[in-house]
Formats: C-alpha cells, sequence, structure tokens
C-alpha cells in the first residue's frame, strides 16, 4: 500500500465529500502537505491517527500491517521492559518474545519479523550461533538484528558478527528505541520514547 493518499481517495475510502477533508486539512484539523503541482495529499499514518483521536472507524483498507520486533532475552526483566515500551502502540508494533534461541529461530522461519533484539548469552545457543544461523540462511540474512548485553565489551565481536547494531542494557531504554528507529528505515513509522 501506497504511503499518501489524496483528499479524493482518502474522502472516497470514508464515505465523505471530498470538500470536508479540504476543510479539515485547510483548518489545520488534518495534517497534509501539498504538491509542487499544488494538490494535497495526506500521509494514512496522519489519516489513522486522526480517525482514532476523533472516535471515528478506520477503514479496513486502511488497517497497515503491523511492525514486528522479535525480542529474545532470558531475562524476563527486560522482555517485560520491551513489551512495556510498545504496549500503547499495539496498532502499529507486533512485539514476540522468545527466552531462547531455538523457539525464536522457529517462529522466525514461519514469519521473518522487521527487527531482531537478540541478547548475546542466551541458554544453549548464545547470540553468536543464533546469528550465524540467521546469516546463512537466504530467507533471514537480511534482518536486522540490534544485539543486546550487560557487557559492553563483547560489542565489536558481536557487530563483527553481523549484528547490525549493539545496545547495552545499563543504558537509557529510549537509546534502544533510537537505534531501533534507525533500522526500521521507515521516516513514517514512529518508535515510542519513555
Amino acid at each position: 500500500m501506497k504511503d499518501t493518499l489524496t483528499t479524493t481517495e482518502a474522502a472516497k475510502l470514508l464515505g465523505f465529500h471530498v470538500n470536508t477533508l479540504k476543510n479539515w486539512v485547510r483548518d489545520g484539523k488534518m495534517p497534509a502537505f501539498k504538491t509542487l503541482g499544488g494538490h494535497y495529499r495526506i500521509r494514512i499514518k496522519d489519516l489513522i491517527k486522526v480517525l482514532r483521536e476523533n472516535d471515528i472507524p478506520v477503514p479496513t483498507q486502511l488497517q497497515m500491517s503491523r511492525y514486528t520486533v522479535v525480542a529474545i532475552d532470558d531475562e524476563p526483566g527486560f522482555l517485560n521492559l520491551v513489551r512495556k515500551c510498545f504496549k500503547n502502540h499495539r496498532e502499529t508494533f507486533d512485539i514476540k518474545t522468545f527466552q531462547n534461541g531455538y523457539d525464536a529461530l522457529m517462529d522466525i522461519g514461519k514469519q521473518p519479523p522487521d527487527l531482531i533484539l537478540m541478547d548475546i548469552r542466551l541458554p544453549h545457543m548464545d547470540g553468536y550461533e543464533f546469528l550465524t544461523k540467521l546469516r546463512h540462511n537466504e530467507e533471514t540474512r537480511e534482518l536486522k538484528v540490534i544485539a543486546v548485553s550487560g557487557h559492553d565489551e563483547e560489542r565489536d565481536r558481536i557487530l563483527d558478527a553481523g549484528a547490525d547494531d549493539f545496545y547495552l542494557k545499563a543504558q537509557d531504554i529510549n537509546i534502544l528505541l533510537e537505534k531501533m528507529q534507525a533500522l526500521a528505515n521507515d521516516k513514517f513509522l514512529e518508535f515510542p520514547r519513555i
């Protein structure tokens, strides 16, 4: 699905007259931008936000697929923190948590996520082995991975092994959220801040 709609397209989806939508834009009730030709474009994420804020049902055609994050850590506290960060953003994010690499790999094989948060020190299969298996599979080798650890001395080794970024657990959780935002490579997707 494209990221923007014309005012006519948005009006048809909502069952509104196009002038109603144009008035919302002019009155500042609906965020929009103008093309070089002077025509309004509405970002789908902005349209959905305004509809929800005004208790207007969101048409099923606008229901976007959610951004999926797989978090793997044998410490329930970290997994709970990740879930807590996204609890008010369930319409945008799907957070799956696992306490070991085997279960995570099985799930990832069925439905690859958009991003993986992976603790390095996992039981049965450490983060290095997990990452090796991930990178050697044609369907998962390009997945974005943030390695997570309580030990900063592991940073260089895991990055050399193929992790896209590293998060030290002692850091503010917002640093992790910023790293996730950067790897998402989607200027319209807004990660929460705590």
